[in-house]
């Protein structure tokens, strides 16, 4: 679709006809895109609202031949964030603020995929929810709904990820809508293995799934951080290889002065807190890590990216900033192994 859409004087790579965007970087990174807060010059900041000059220039040159855009999970994108994608459509297009009840997304066409069903914006309402305040600069009332007035329901009702197994299959479509019944019910508890619940290392004595049979360790999922930290613990300690603790200092820049001033984090202060900045950071070599935040979009860097740790960078045995990580997904991080040489020692036990 990129090429049929190409005109004779366009850049493709820096001016496309055709946008892929995601809510979130790990989806972008499924899709071969970008985020849609890096591609439309979005903070995350959701009471910044206008673009600087320069910002705007930029916008518009970019969007000069855009014609379409493709957006992954949308069930993630809140109405504040899909209002201001909208809004910065129309600023890229050049359309007038008192043009916009006329020419919604800046007459682009905008394809949304995603499943409802699934996670819901964070700390946003869905998309497709009316407006009920105006607390925030971008909830704002149109007189026709950006998105109820503007967009067409196509349901896809194939099955593919499950289409080898269409009991389990069958099974996931009745609890995805709430339908599920008791006989669902003991099919997926039948898949519980009592035995290796807290993978305590002893070896199944039971006929049900057994995660010691699995090619690589699965990623648990805990419904508090203390769960989460003490399974972290335990495995860290499995390891037997030397733990390196590193306390974390935030940083606040004076806006009068333009210095900055270093501060460590209370313990005491739970992660929403701090911006996801944890006051202690335990590693060592052989330990499973995850990006938490969207780091590259384009070299894979981003939330949810997982790897091993296996060199640490020292000097004098004190870290020098650098922590060796092989990802699972190879590539990730491509374009940082060729641009990013390592120098200095490394502790390997």
């Amino acid at each position: 679709m990129r090429i049929h859409l190409k005109y004779e004087d366009q850049n493709a790579d820096e001016q496309p006809s055709f946008f892929v965007c995601a809510s979130t970087g790990a989806a972008a990174v499924r899709v071969g895109g970008n985020t849609l807060h890096s591609t439309f010059a979005m903070s995350r900041d959701q009471s910044s609202v206008g673009l600087k000059p320069r910002q705007r220039q930029s916008l518009q040159a970019k969007c000069r031949y855009l014609n379409v855009v493709l957006t992954d999970e949308v069930s993630m994108t809140g109405r504040p964030t899909w209002n201001r994608f909208e809004e910065r459509l129309r600023v890229g297009k050049g359309i007038k603020e008192e043009q916009r009840t006329e020419h919604p997304y800046g007459d682009v066409s905008v394809l949304a995929v995603g499943d409802y069903f699934q996670l819901p914006p964070v700390m946003q309402g869905y998309n497709f929810e009316s407006e009920t305040k105006k607390s925030n600069p971008m909830d704002t009332f149109y007189e026709k709904d950006i998105w109820k007035d503007q967009f067409k329901l196509h349901e896809l009702t194939e099955i593919v990820r499950q289409k080898g197994d269409p009991i389990f299959s069958e099974v996931m479509s009745r609890v995805r809508i709430g339908c599920h019944t008791e006989e669902d019910i003991n099919v997926l508890a039948a898949m519980r293995c009592n035995c290796c619940i807290l993978n305590c290392g002893l070896k199944c004595k039971c006929d049900c799934l057994c995660i010691s049979d699995w090619p690589c360790e699965p990623i648990y999922l805990y419904m508090t951080n203390a769960l989460a930290d003490a399974h972290n613990k335990r495995k860290m300690e499995e390891l037997q290889s030397q733990v390196y603790i590193i306390r974390a200092k935030d940083s606040d820049r004076d806006i009068s002065t333009n210095r900055c001033t270093g501060c460590t984090i209370d313990p005491s202060l739970p992660i929403s807190k701090t911006g996801n900045l944890h006051p202690v950071f335990r590693v060592c070599n052989g330990a499973r890590v995850m990006i938490t935040v969207n780091v590259d979009t384009k070299d894979g860097i981003v939330n949810g990216a997982i790897g091993t740790v296996k060199a640490i960078q020292q000097s004098s045995e004190r870290l020098r900033g650098a922590i060796y990580v092989l990802f699972d997904i190879q590539e990730v991080g491509a374009s940082k192994k060729v641009k990013k040489r390592f120098t200095g020692g490394l502790c390997s036990d």
